[in-house]
């Protein structure tokens, strides 16, 4: 033991002071490479190297010196470098149409969101209606928006639309005397007679056209002048389909709309097949029943004509006497009588 003692004595007196310490410092490891060739190849890659910048640094002082040298050509070049820029294309997405976004808007005159709704929206119906049969155009016409009412007419709105109780969208501005949206649609009237006319003189006045009234054939330059002719004037007079007017039914009437929603076009018979009675029939008063051969008093209508005097005439029936009455005419002849006897006595 005093051995071993003696030998590690001798060992620290051999080793440095700290050797302790520096054996439990963590040094970091050097990680060496191996070299990608000999040394005389590297070193000539680094002369390379050292040339390829001297020459670099020469040419970039020679083309500075050009730079810096003042011009002495008196060309001017007129080329100018045209840069094309393409145009960026902005997808918009359509959103689905809202017709009661429309008819507030139609209302509050805002021109700017109405062309904007109507741009950005698909099935766009610029006549739909709402639980009454209001359009856009009516709401633009009777709250006076002269800029929304002008927009929806350009953009197609019709003003033959009528609502439940048969106004359109005119009638709805003469009621509220909107003097404004009246010469506005007096003068998109005016417009589309110009453009109808203009269009008209443009088409070829060659050819014939048949006048269903007339049941004949004229031709295209005379149309006009047919028309207005005695001859059309009377045929259109006596046409069987005009007598339907006679009836005087109003279109906001129930029964008309019903008829007309299952076919009828108000012209002809009625029915949506057009078979039906134009006028109903006529009932004829019971009268005597006599044998055959004697002569049988003539039936009478309960239609009557225009201007019948036999219609109004009036009879008036026999006074029918109450039992008062009676009575008292009894009592008045018993006196007679007895003033009769007494007289005679």
């Amino acid at each position: 033991m005093e051995s071993n003692e003696s030998e590690t004595n001798n060992v620290e007196d051999f080793l440095q002071s700290n050797w302790r310490t520096l054996a439990t410092v963590n040094f970091k490891h050097k990680i060496f490479v191996k070299s990608s060739g000999t040394e005389d190849q590297i070193h000539e890659k680094i002369e390379k190297d050292k040339s390829l910048i001297e020459i670099g640094e020469s040419t970039s002082k020679f083309y500075q010196e050009i730079i810096e040298t003042p011009s002495t050509s008196t060309v001017k070049c007129n080329i100018e470098k045209k840069i094309k820029v393409a145009p960026k294309k902005i997808k918009v997405l359509k959103i689905p149409f809202n017709k009661e976004k429309l008819f507030r808007l139609a209302t509050n005159n805002k021109v700017d969101e109405i062309h904007k709704l109507l741009n950005e929206s698909t099935n766009v119906d610029i006549n739909a209606v709402d639980n009454f049969g209001w359009t856009a155009l009516m709401m633009a016409a009777c709250e006076n928006s002269l800029e929304s009412f002008q927009l929806l007419l350009n953009c197609g709105a019709d003003l033959k639309i009528q609502d439940r109780t048969g106004n359109t969208a005119t009638s709805l501005a003469k009621k509220k005397n909107h003097k404004e949206i009246l010469n506005a649609i007096e003068e998109f009237l005016n417009r589309q007679d110009e453009s109808g006319s203009s269009s008209d003189e443009d088409e070829e006045e060659s050819g014939t056209d048949f006048c269903p009234d007339c049941k004949i054939e004229i031709s295209r330059s005379s149309s006009k002048s047919h028309k207005s002719s005695t001859v059309h004037l009377f045929s259109c007079k006596y046409n069987t389909n005009s007598k339907i007017k006679s009836f005087g039914i109003a279109q906001s009437n129930r029964g008309y709309k019903m008829m007309k929603t299952i076919g009828w076009d108000g012209n002809s018979a009625l029915g949506a097949k057009k078979d039906g009675k134009l006028y109903p029939i006529k009932t004829v008063l019971r009268h005597k029943r006599t044998g055959l051969g004697i002569k049988q008093e003539d039936a009478k209508i309960t239609h009557f004509k225009a201007n019948d005097v036999r219609a109004v005439h009036f009879k008036p029936p026999p006074h029918a006497l109450t039992r008062k009455e009676i009575l008292d005419q009894i009592m008045k002849d018993k006196r007679k009588e007895r003033q009769l006897r007494r007289e005679l006595s």
